[in-house]
């Protein structure tokens, strides 16, 4: 890799592990890689790469780097993704004071990616002497193998960098706030619980200001009353709307323009105008139950299902794991509208269902 400044570097890989794979070890490549791995026991987890000297930024500010995520080891619902982050090794607190650039990849192909650090407040550092390289974000414990290879370091012009003031707001009459609060993350923005939301004036539409690069864009989405980080169980769940955007059906950000402006959304649902689908009626509660069934007996083979109660999730991942049946209750009201999302596995023509109240 040649990214080194004079006095050279070494690789801090307590977290997630890297080791040398010649060719015929690594997926579709010709020339040998460094295999990342994180096995998914720290939701932190990534691997450093030291230098022994602080780097020039006047005369190395981009990295450049081929890189491959083997999709069958991906785990969880974290974006596919690769973060460098610039900083200073002799701060308690590094990641308080940090330079990211966040690039998505495409899982199973090789692909070419430049991180190019050349806005103003990296420009600005002499004291950067450690590259952070973290595969599919943090604040999770989903794993992840990944391969690297024939990274560089060069020199890009400096920018400008513009901002612009870009307020988020959602409208949360449709849904009960937790104790934790709104709060905005996901995709470029962070993780679960990157950004919280404040409601003022009580009228139930919280809102935060963010100072985006302009002409940013990428996926973001809002959580009711995450745990932590990596609590993406919270989310608004947007599938089969039109907003849905990516694998994880999150919110696309369209590229932030010049001048500032306000995002209105309500949430689990599409509306721009901060306004939210009128109430279903209101009727008596009612128990249902989803009934499952594998009509070989061996389970589901990783089909599983969501159920959806006026658009929020009810159930999360139903399946068999094992058997011919298996069965799950939730509570609807008369009038609510009650959805099924699948993940589609193996030998679908096994699985069969019902929901009766």
């Amino acid at each position: 890799m040649n990214v080194v400044p004079s006095g050279g570097f070494w690789y801090n890989e307590g977290e997630a592990p890297i080791e040398r794979k010649t060719a015929s070890n690594v997926p579709g490549s010709d020339t040998s890689a460094m295999m990342y791995t994180d096995d998914g026991s720290q939701a932190y987890s990534n691997m450093q790469i030291q230098f022994t000297s602080k780097v020039d930024m006047s005369s190395m500010n981009t990295f450049t780097v081929d890189v491959y995520v083997d999709g069958t080891t991906t785990t969880g619902t974290a974006p596919v993704n690769l973060a460098l982050k610039l900083q200073d090794s002799s701060e308690g607190t590094p990641w308080t004071n940090q330079n990211v650039v966040i690039q998505d990849i495409t899982a199973d192909t090789w692909t070419t990616l430049t991180f190019a650090f050349n806005d103003d407040a990296s420009m600005s550092r002499d004291d950067v002497d450690r590259i952070v390289v973290q595969f599919n974000g943090e604040g999770n414990n989903d794993q992840v193998v990944a391969y690297m290879k024939n990274m560089v370091g060069s020199y890009t012009e400096p920018v400008a960098t513009l901002y612009t003031d870009v307020t988020f707001t959602v409208n949360t009459s449709t849904i009960e706030v937790g104790a934790n609060g709104m709060y905005l993350g996901g995709g470029i923005i962070g993780s679960a619980n990157e950004h919280a939301m404040t409601d003022a004036d009580g009228d139930g539409t919280w809102e935060v200001t963010l100072t985006l690069q302009e002409g940013v864009t990428g996926n973001y989405i809002f959580l009711n009353s995450p745990n932590d980080g990596g609590d993406w169980g919270a989310k608004e769940v947007l599938t089969g709307q039109e907003c849905a955007d990516g694998q994880y059906d999150d919110r696309l950000l369209a590229p932030v323009g010049a001048d500032d402006y306000t995002l209105q959304h309500c949430f689990g649902s599409c509306e721009s105008d901060g306004s939210c689908p009128a109430a279903p009626p209101t009727g008596d509660a009612c128990t249902h139950t989803l009934y499952m069934v594998d009509s070989y007996g061996d389970g589901w083979n990783g089909n599983a299902v969501d159920v959806l109660v006026n658009g929020v999730a009810v159930l999360e991942a139903q399946t068999i794991a094992t058997g011919f049946n298996a069965e799950a209750t939730f509570e609807a009201l008369t009038g609510d509208v009650i959805t099924l999302a699948w993940t589609t596995g193996s030998y679908t023509s096994e699985v069969s269902w019902s929901v009766t109240d």
